[in-house]
């Protein structure tokens, strides 16, 4: 028994379903070689089967899941002796990749345990085989899922370094937080890391201190800022974390060779 579920176009670019489906696979039943325009996540949740993508095969069985990302060349194939029973979701959209990436799936990582996702795609099952989208929009609740999805799939292991994470972390929380006062201790806190450890990997991985990273990222939104709008130069550095607009200037025209004034008369033109 196999089930497609289709799903109206939400016009929605960030993060969209494409459709969802089960499907209880008789014996050696068998898709591909083929791609697929979009992101498609299987999740097993009996029997068993295999994954291949590239020269790379996998022997999967329950709670297992596998990813197909967009253009690649997969195929998968059901036991012969307990083949497996699935459900999928398909998605597309602008965060897809950086979503599936946080959490370390892409085109490096393709399988993992559906972990605390399990009730999800348990609940996705029931609903396709009750037909319960049979009067309602599918569309919205495979919306709501994704979100979900992202929020409990489990990391799944890299070959990042710790240090790297580290360095990562400090980013995202630097780009989340330039606006406000940000301190090297506060970063270290925030890592749960001796500053100075923080200092030293922060600076090998990225080739920067942190206080010239700060420096430099609030810089370059402050560029961005005077000159995509019209605030002030008082409003401009207050919104990238400067309290002091003298000092902004002056650390802005050292790093374009020009005062954040004299940037946009440069570029009106």
């Amino acid at each position: 028994m196999q089930i497609n579920v289709p799903v109206m176009i939400l016009g929605i670019h960030d993060l969209y379903p494409v459709m969802c489906g089960c499907h209880d696979c008789e014996s050696g039943h068998s898709f591909g070689p083929a791609m697929r325009e979009y992101y498609l996540i299987h999740y097993i949740k009996s029997g068993q089967g295999s994954f291949t993508y590239g020269e790379k095969s996998w022997q999967l069985t329950k709670g297992q899941c596998f990813l197909i990302c967009p253009n690649e060349i997969t195929l998968y194939k059901a036991d012969e002796k307990q083949p497996w029973h699935y459900t999928w979701v398909a998605f597309s959209g602008e965060y897809a990749k950086g979503l599936l990436a946080a959490v370390g799936l892409g085109s490096e990582n393709h399988v993992f345990e559906s972990g605390p996702a399990t009730v999800l795609f348990e609940e996705l099952y029931e609903k396709i085989i009750r037909n319960d989208f049979a009067h309602g929009k599918p569309e919205y609740y495979l919306l709501s899922l994704l979100w979900s999805l992202f929020f409990l799939l489990p990391q799944v292991e890299t070959h990042e370094t710790q240090s790297t994470r580290y360095v990562k972390k400090t980013r995202d929380y630097i780009f989340s937080m330039y606006t406000n006062k940000i301190s090297v201790a506060s970063l270290a806190q925030f890592c749960g890391l001796d500053r100075r450890y923080l200092c030293r990997i922060f600076k090998k991985e990225i080739g920067m201190t942190l206080q010239e990273y700060i420096l430099d990222y609030r810089l370059s939104k402050a560029h961005a800022l005077l000159l995509e709008t019209s605030l002030t130069i008082g409003d401009t550095a207050r919104s990238v974390g400067y309290t002091d607009v003298y000092n902004f200037s002056k650390m802005f025209k050292k790093k374009y060779g020009v005062s954040p004034r004299n940037i946009r008369v440069q570029n009106s033109g």
